[in-house]
Formats: C-alpha cells, sequence, structure tokens
C-alpha cells in the first residue's frame, strides 16, 4: 500500500449528500442483512452471496468485478473530486459458521447446520448500503473501493483479496465489526488490532522423570 498524505478539504459537503442517500437505502439494510441471514454460506462456498452481492451492484451501475473461483467482490475505485487525494478500501466479511441456528425468526438460516452466528451477514449488509450511498453522492474527497471478502472463518480470505489485486492503488483499508456488549451507537476505535483473528496452536511439555526419593531432581510437567 502506499503512504497515508493529508487532504486539507472538509469532508462537510460530503456528508450531507451522503446522509441524504443514506436516508434514502436505509429501509433496505435490513432486506439485505435477512436475505444473508437466511442464506449463510460456509467459508469457501461463498457462491450465491458473492452472486447476490453482484446483482446488487450492478443494479446500481457501480463497476465492480468478482473474484477467481466466483467468491468474493471487489468494485473499482471510485475516483475523488481531487486527483491528488488518497484511495481508503472499505472491507467487509461475509461468510458463516458451522452452527445450528436455533432462533425463532422469519429470517433464520435456511441451511441445517449453517448460520451467520458472528455477523457478517450485518457486516455484508452495512457494506453494501454503504458503497450505494457514496456511489450515489460523488464525488467525494477521497477514492474509494468496497471489498467483500471470503473466507474469513477459515484465515485465508485476507490472502486471497490481497493476490486478487484488492488493494492496489490504497493508502489505507478500514473494517468494523459488531459487537453486542457496545450501547447502539457507540463505536469502538482502538490504535492497532481489534476483535484480531484467533488461531489454535498446540504446545509440547517435555518433563524429566526421576526417583520418588528424590523429587527435587526430576521435572513434573504437570
Amino acid at each position: 500500500m502506499n503512504k497515508v498524505h493529508s487532504n486539507d478539504k472538509p469532508l462537510n459537503p460530503l456528508s450531507g449528500r451522503v446522509e441524504a442517500q443514506l436516508t434514502r437505502v436505509l429501509p433496505r439494510l435490513s432486506q439485505f442483512r435477512r436475505h444473508f441471514h437466511r442464506n449463510p454460506e460456509l467459508s469457501g462456498e461463498e457462491y450465491s452471496t458473492t452472486e447476490y452481492l453482484s446483482k446488487q451492484l450492478t443494479a446500481a451501475r457501480i463497476p465492480h468485478r468478482v473474484a477467481a473461483g466466483k467468491r468474493g467482490v471487489i468494485t473499482e475505485i471510485v475516483e475523488p473530486a481531487d486527483p491528488g487525494a488518497p484511495a481508503v478500501a472499505m472491507r467487509a466479511d461475509i461468510d458463516a459458521l458451522p452452527i445450528q441456528e436455533e432462533n425463532d425468526v422469519p429470517y433464520r438460516s435456511k441451511k441445517p447446520g449453517v448460520m451467520h452466528a458472528c455477523g457478517h451477514d450485518v457486516h455484508s449488509a452495512i457494506l453494501l448500503g454503504t458503497t450505494l450511498a457514496l456511489y450515489r453522492a460523488r464525488p467525494s474527497p477521497v477514492a474509494w473501493k468496497s471489498i467483500f471478502q471470503p473466507c474469513e472463518e477459515s484465515g485465508r480470505g485476507a490472502c486471497e483479496m490481497v493476490r486478487e489485486g484488492a488493494l492496489e492503488g490504497v493508502d489505507a483499508i478500514i473494517a468494523l465489526h459488531v459487537d453486542p456488549n457496545l450501547p447502539v451507537g457507540k463505536v469502538a476505535i482502538t490504535p492497532g488490532p481489534r476483535t484480531a483473528f484467533c488461531q489454535d496452536f498446540a504446545i509440547e511439555i517435555i518433563g524429566r522423570g526421576g526417583h520418588g526419593a528424590r523429587p527435587h531432581a526430576t521435572v513434573d510437567p504437570i
């Protein structure tokens, strides 16, 4: 990625247009989220989710491309009003988890043993709505693009998107993750990693045997 440089132009001229477009798209956010929740797909299987995202972007005439393997979507960079402005990427994950949904709601998962239990349905809906609103509110003081990333839960999706060139021409990238521990309307921002990826690891502990009369000469791994 390139080095981020400052832009002294205020964002206020854009904020009014974006707010108007967000108000316009807001009723559709619930529809987007419920569609994703009703049709979850595991890591590496996000074909229908990708197709749905592509159809929504195509209907809005937003230039984009589907990633290799037909999993994941990357919009083209939307050029800013100032040719020298930095470029920002927005990213959302789109995969679900191998968990049986027990919620009794009209939009519950239609796939046995698979559900959006980590909020990626919300993330996808938020980024889709934001993309629609920002595109309609052009021009922007910064360049931007949207990345809908597969395989977050398996830990390989980010590398796949990088290999796809998702970060080419990008100076910075931002993402979010829903957190039920935060009050509604509050956003937590932390320097460095936040809600970082968890990975399994193995530790081998080796002891040293000995005589019961000399326990001080042994190493008890327990």
